[in-house]
């Protein structure tokens, strides 16, 4: 398995809400923000996201790192100082510093820093199943606060642990992971997803146009989990759907002077490409 390196730090809100999961990087939804328990509109968030391609021709694992600061009133982004994430690296730690650009997003792309391919693939396979320091800057440099958070273990072993290419809904199907027991939640979250748009547009136009996913909430010690196929005909035959398996950490820690409310989400998740629901 290689891996691949993005990672896209922006900044979010000033006040927390519950957000449905984005999509973050191709074929992933986040899972750690999730995890929040305000409801307010927006929030500040720092997010970690490390997902894997559960297919057996694409096994990359790509890293990201997301949020956006907005103004709590008028809720336009606002320029901040720097961001900083340090994770393990041979007998010590690395640490990747990242500064706004002219759009109010801090970006790092490892595959274009020079610095090499195999030190950076080293560098973010460290970063699951460790602890992480988050160092986040608000408009001066005084009002600054690092965060130490967990970053779940990656979920995928073996591509086999997942359907590929298409998969029956009139028989139950079984999934696996690798176990966290450092996984705060105790929780993994399992989801199978319909994607309406192509859905009509690649396979049946009179499939249905609204988004549908099956949910399941399950104990992360257990390391499988068995979907039944009364369920997967919740779905329709020839259906698109992709199926993703993830679990997050979240904490949340307030910048000294300003007192803004910011909160650090890491997860891990693993999802195949688009598969195609057979009788």
């Amino acid at each position: 398995m290689r891996y691949i390196i993005f990672i896209c730090i922006i900044a979010i809100s000033i006040s927390s809400c519950y957000r449905e999961i984005d999509s973050l990087v191709p074929h992933s939804k986040a899972f750690a923000s999730l995890l929040t328990t305000d409801t307010p509109i927006s929030w500040n968030s720092i997010e970690l996201v490390c997902d894997q391609h559960a297919d057996p021709n694409d096994s990359n694992t790509f890293y990201t790192l997301t949020g956006i600061y907005r103004d709590s009133t008028t809720h336009a982004p606002m320029t901040m100082g720097n961001i900083a994430i340090t994770s393990p690296w041979k007998s010590g730690t690395i640490t990747q510093t990242l500064t706004p650009s002219s759009g109010h997003t801090y970006q790092l792309d490892y595959d274009s820093s020079g610095v090499g391919l195999a030190l950076l693939y080293a560098e973010a396979g460290r970063m699951p199943g460790a602890i992480l320091k988050i160092k986040a800057t608000g408009t001066s440099a005084a009002d600054t606060v690092t965060q130490s958070i967990y970053c779940p273990k990656l979920i995928l072993t073996h591509t086999s642990d997942f359907p590929s290419g298409q998969f029956s809904r009139l028989s139950s199907l079984t999934l696996k992971w690798v176990t966290d027991a450092s996984n705060a939640s105790g929780d993994v979250l399992i989801k199978v997803w319909y994607e309406p748009i192509l859905s009509r547009a690649l396979s049946d136009s009179t499939l249905p146009s609204t988004d549908t996913a099956l949910t399941y909430v399950v104990a992360d010690n257990l390391g499988t989990y068995t979907i039944s196929s009364s369920d997967l005909q919740l779905l329709h035959v020839n259906s698109l759907v992709h199926i993703t398996i993830g679990r997050g950490t979240e904490a949340i820690n307030y910048l000294p002077l300003s007192g803004t409310k910011v909160y650090f989400f890491t997860s891990t998740s693993a999802s195949t490409k688009l598969l195609t629901l057979t009788n």
